[in-house]
């Protein structure tokens, strides 16, 4: 991520919770007015789940005169590739994203239930 572009993620607090891309801002449908709030000197990625609602999302805030795109695939996708850049599923050397973005929250929430 560059520090001209901003993540938003528009799946619901809870899930959001159990991983997300890193540096990733929440903001979930039920809140979509707080997008006009973003800033307009950066270059805004919007993502859900599959990246079908993200689309829609991306639209209104290119119409609003935001630089704004959707992460095709959405979080599954990113997922999915970050898995196989890491090893998981064949891939590559690991670089501890995906821990960082899964793993770790996913403890720390299982943890915080046993308190």
């Amino acid at each position: 991520m560059s520090e001209n572009e901003l993540y938003v993620d528009l799946r619901e607090p809870r899930v959001y919770e159990c991983g997300s891309l890193p540096g990733a801002v929440n903001i979930p449908l039920d809140q979509l007015g707080r997008l006009y709030d973003l800033p307009h000197d950066r270059r805004i990625c919007v993502y859900c789940q599959a990246g079908i609602i993200s689309e829609d999302i991306a639209e209104l805030l290119r119409e609003a005169g935001y630089d704004a795109y959707s992460l095709e695939g959405g979080y599954r996708r990113w997922l999915r590739e970050r898995a196989a850049a890491d090893g998981f599923c064949g891939g590559g050397a690991a670089d501890g994203t995906l821990a960082q973005s899964v793993i770790q929250p996913a403890v720390e929430a299982l943890i915080s239930q046993e308190r």
